[in-house]
């Protein structure tokens, strides 16, 4: 196994056994020299990613508690075994690298000082990992790199460029499974106020919050199906979290975009789901006009799976405004369909509509 890439070249070679090999040692280097754990040091880079082509120089994530207070003498333990700061500037990462010589032209192990579990640090294991299981997706990526290298000229940066948006995709849909399983259990976090007419309210508010972070962060330049999930994942959130028009604004999109695809059953959803933001920000006639539509909807196409969500939220808007009665119906229409459904936690959550309306009117 050989190991190098010089200044501004730009190669691949065939996979190595020995880059894992390689890895292993270094990081045991890197360890008895800093004290840095095992745990702190990961292999990254196409050399940690399994059969395909990459540079022949092997990539280190290595993790640190505040990249803005990495000490001097790190540095200089760094330089003890080989590996210098170089003068790349990136944000919140820090480059070294060790070379073949004193004529620091030629490169061999690259590291990437970067703040322990932070966003870069998740990006590289995430797309790393993400590879390894996907076979299609390592084809694709490797497709990629010998294009440049075929089709196009330029230097690393270039490189680099090509490369992002493949790389951006892959990270979008590793993190948007992420957020979709922390979504699945955040039932946790929620309860029905019976002080505020059974709103949905948070028993987290600091787990809310890193949740609608997570989704706007995953929103920036994100299209089609993944951005009506993350509008509509949104609408739920800022609804509890007391942000009810920014709510209006995601949902409004949603509806629009549903109605536009055709998608009755989507439409049915963000229907019930806007009708929700409209009422949260007290407009309770646009609300129930929404959770109407919604019904037509089911009734029109057929679609029976919604028809319970929309007639729970109308009989809580009708509650909200003093209609007791009307409520107590849509409640008891909501329970004969769940009732089929089996779903105990839905059939719940009715029961508890109706005693809160035989028990406060």
């Amino acid at each position: 196994m050989k190991l190098g890439v010089k200044r501004g070249e730009i190669k691949l070679v065939d996979p190595q056994k020995g880059w894992k090999d390689e890895f292993q040692k270094i990081r045991e280097e890197i360890y008895a020299a800093t004290g840095i754990g095992f745990n702190y040091i990961e292999h990254i880079g196409s050399t940690s990613i399994v059969d395909i082509k990459a540079k022949p120089m092997i990539d280190f994530a290595v993790g640190v508690d505040d990249i803005n207070k990495v000490s001097a003498s790190t540095f200089e333990k760094f330089r003890k075994i080989g590996f210098h700061r170089l003068r790349v500037v990136l944000e919140n990462e820090i480059v070294l690298a060790r070379f073949t010589d004193d004529t620091f032209e030629i490169k061999t192990h690259i590291i990437h000082l970067i703040d322990y579990k932070g966003k870069k640090w998740n990006d590289f294991i995430s797309f790393r990992n993400k590879l390894n299981s996907s076979k299609e997706l390592r084809k694709e990526y490797e497709s990629i790199k010998e294009s440049f290298i075929k089709n196009e000229s330029g230097d690393m940066n270039d490189y680099t460029n090509y490369k992002a948006e493949f790389i951006q995709n892959v990270l979008r849909e590793v993190n948007i499974a992420h957020l979709k399983k922390q979504l699945s259990t955040i039932d946790e976090i929620l309860f029905f106020d019976e002080n505020q007419y059974l709103r949905e309210k948070t028993s987290d508010p600091m787990k809310l919050k890193q949740l609608i972070g997570e989704a706007e962060n995953l929103l920036l330049n994100c299209e089609g199906k993944d951005k009506v999930f993350l509008y509509g994942t949104l609408g739920n959130l800022y609804r509890i979290n007391g942000q009810p028009k920014k709510a209006i604004h995601c949902l409004t999109y949603c509806v629009d975009f549903a109605e536009a695809k055709g998608n009755p059953t989507n439409e049915i959803i963000f229907c019930i789901r806007l009708g929700e933001a409209f009422k949260y920000d007290n407009c309770h006639k646009k609300a129930l006009d929404l959770f109407n539509k919604a019904l037509k909807l089911c009734d029109t196409h057929r679609i029976d799976e919604y028809m319970d969500f929309a007639y729970q939220h109308k009989g809580k808007c009708l509650m909200e405004l003093g209609m007791p009665i009307e409520a107590k119906q849509c409640f008891e229409q909501a329970l004969i369909l769940r009732t089929v459904k089996g779903n105990t936690s839905l059939i719940d959550s009715t029961k508890q509509a109706i005693e809160f309306i035989r028990k406060n009117y």
